[in-house]
């Protein structure tokens, strides 16, 4: 019985591990039905036999339910020790099957033999479990470090972790924009309805942006109220109409009573480029257009077109369906002789780009 016993608690172990999930009331009741058998069968009567039986078939059930979970795991590093606990249980299963066979017989006994085997398994199977255990807290802490425990979006660690894996190929397609966007005036609503409110506008608008954004699109927020958005794959082309989306759906967004009905607007910085182009000035680019955008008025969209080579083309469509404009640079002030008003212009110099920061971003967003 204590055998069964610790099979069927292993067994609702795993289905809870692998499944994380509690167990259903069906599996509540099966578990401890199967590791109770042998119990019956040795008060309806003496003979062993009965209690090889019972404790046999218990045995086969619960390594049944064993191999049906661990197959589910199929991914690194889960793998390795998945497949060494299955062919472990298979060779239990056969060894329970042997005894149950013997058992309805009329030949159950005790097998030196079986005894060794058994034990070297156990044992085996006891450290994969450990294993198992160990691999999935380490992956658990890894996540935890790479997502914002306040709306469970990714962290800056966690944006660059994702798209490590595909960066160089997307580059080199030109397969990558960035959306940049940050709330407006949000510091007014922590002062005038506290910092919980606070926190429920920004649960709220990364719900709204989750809505409108495709799972292959990586979502992070990167300050206190700055998030980025980085559209991937032939859509990234379509950007700017994605920010205006997510801009409109927040227009209309409301917190849900009893909180108070704060309005909800951010200003959108969108970089794009038709050629290959490194994250990094995407970054920066979606940086500038974003202060162009607060600077405009906030609770609009700024498009920059990056061309290698070529000037930067800035583009912004203000808070209103259907309008959109350039926005060429300040012109000075002329007199009539056609000459500058503040004197004769001096000869246009290039200006050296800013060294990006180690980790890539904007040095106005790494401080």
């Amino acid at each position: 019985m204590l055998a069964c016993g610790g099979l069927a608690v292993m067994a609702g172990s795993l289905v809870k591990f692998v499944q994380q999930r509690p167990l259903s009331r069906a599996e509540w009741t099966l578990v401890p039905a199967l590791a109770v058998l042998p119990l019956l069968a040795w008060l309806a009567g003496d003979a062993i036999d009965d209690q090889g039986a019972a404790m046999s078939l218990a045995g086969l059930v619960l390594l049944g339910v064993l191999l049906w979970q661990l197959r589910r795991l199929d991914m690194p590093p889960l793998r390795v020790p998945a497949r060494l606990v299955m062919a472990a249980a298979v060779v239990l299963a056969w060894l329970y099957e042997r005894d149950l066979l013997q058992a309805l017989t009329g030949r159950y006994g005790p097998n030196e033999a079986w005894v060794n085997v058994d034990l070297a398994l156990w044992y085996l199977v006891n450290f994969c479990m450990l294993m198992l255990a160990s691999f999935r807290a380490a992956e658990s802490l890894r996540q935890t470090a790479m997502l914002d425990p306040l709306t469970g979006t990714l962290n800056r660690r966690g944006l660059f972790a994702r798209l490590d894996p595909e960066l160089e190929r997307l580059t080199r397609e030109a397969n990558l924009a960035v959306i940049a966007l940050d709330l407006d005036r949000f510091k007014q609503v922590n002062d005038r309805y506290g910092h919980e409110i606070g926190d429920l506008v920004l649960q709220k608008l990364c719900d709204t942006i989750r809505a409108q954004t495709r799972e292959q699109d990586v979502f992070a927020r990167t300050g206190g109220e700055e998030f980025v958005i980085v559209v991937t794959g032939p859509e990234a082309r379509n950007a700017r109409e994605l920010a205006e989306r997510i801009r409109a759906a927040l227009a209309g967004t409301r917190l849900d009573p009893p909180a108070p009905p704060v309005q909800v607007t951010a200003s959108f910085g969108v970089a794009l480029s038709p050629r290959p182009m490194p994250l990094s000035m995407l970054m920066r680019a979606a940086d500038e257009a974003l202060y162009s955008a607060k600077r405009g008025g906030r609770d609009c969209v700024v498009t920059q077109t990056l061309r290698r080579g070529g000037p930067r083309r800035l583009r912004r469509r203000p808070g209103g369906p259907g309008r959109s404009c350039a926005c060429p640079p300040a012109a000075r002030p002329r007199s009539r002789g056609g000459s500058s008003a503040a004197g004769p212009r001096p000869p246009h110099r290039p200006r050296a780009p800013r060294a990006p920061s180690a980790c890539g971003w904007p040095r106005s967003w790494t401080g």
